[in-house]
């Protein structure tokens, strides 16, 4: 059974093992991704840094994993961002494993390390989750600019306390339905599969609680994260 998560979609399709290689013998199997752009989401953190650090200072990146495709996007996207900012300064770059505990104890080395930092980007939920853990010990909440990515309870949590100054956000709600939906089309209609940016959102302690970003944050048929003028909202309201 093949469902949008929220049971949203009015007609489920039956696609267990041997429909889905039914699908692939009739050439109806695509690979056509739902996915937020990696690069431009990190540029977006480096013009946030920009704008937290008034164009001045010293910031840190804290990747996950070297060499998959997510991780060197991301830092792909912030180091070029920083090419845009001649003021702000990358000091330290280094690795977590995409480890949260790790990822502490990486802010920590790099805050003794350079201990008038201004800011971290932790790239993916372990990193920020472990560099804001790091800040808080320290008592620097609110002195060092920390952006993150993903939106989990833990990071939510830190964005409205004040140790994460904001977060970078997928929209995983459109990337299922809209996914759905492009399937349904394409059985029933021959509609042609397209890859499909589904977005990033700047999420700030400023803006969290905007009906928007809700929206982002805590996606539901009642509230969906979709453009307004998507012809399938009549399937979720």
């Amino acid at each position: 059974m093949v469902l949008c998560s929220c049971g949203c979609l009015a007609t489920p399709i039956t696609a267990g093992p041997r429909a889905l290689t039914r699908l692939r013998r009739a050439g109806h199997f695509h690979h056509e991704p739902r996915r937020a752009d990696n690069i431009a989401g990190a540029k977006h953190v480096a013009k946030l840094m920009n704008q937290y650090l008034d164009g001045k200072g010293t910031v840190a990146l804290i990747e996950f994993q070297p060499g998959s495709m997510t991780n060197d996007q991301r830092k792909k996207g912030f180091t070029t961002g920083l090419k845009d900012y001649p003021g702000l300064e990358l000091v330290a770059d280094q690795a977590d494993g995409s480890d949260a505990n790790k990822a502490l104890t990486v802010a920590n080395n790099i805050l003794t390390a350079h201990p008038d930092l201004d800011g971290i980007f932790g790239s993916n939920e372990p990193s920020v989750i472990g560099a804001s853990q790091a800040v808080k010990q320290r008592g620097l909440s609110g002195k060092i600019t920390l952006v993150g990515w993903d939106a989990a309870p833990d990071e939510v949590k830190s964005l409205g306390t004040g140790e994460i100054s904001a977060l970078i956000v997928q929209n995983p709600f459109r990337m299922g339905f809209d996914s759905v939906v492009a399937m349904v089309q394409h059985i029933r209609n021959g509609v042609e599969v397209k890859s499909e940016d589904t977005g990033i959102y700047a999420v700030t302690t400023d803006n969290m609680n905007e009906e928007k970003y809700q929206a982002i944050l805590d996606p539901s048929c009642s509230n969906p994260p979709l453009p307004d003028d998507d012809p399938w909202l009549q399937y979720v309201q």
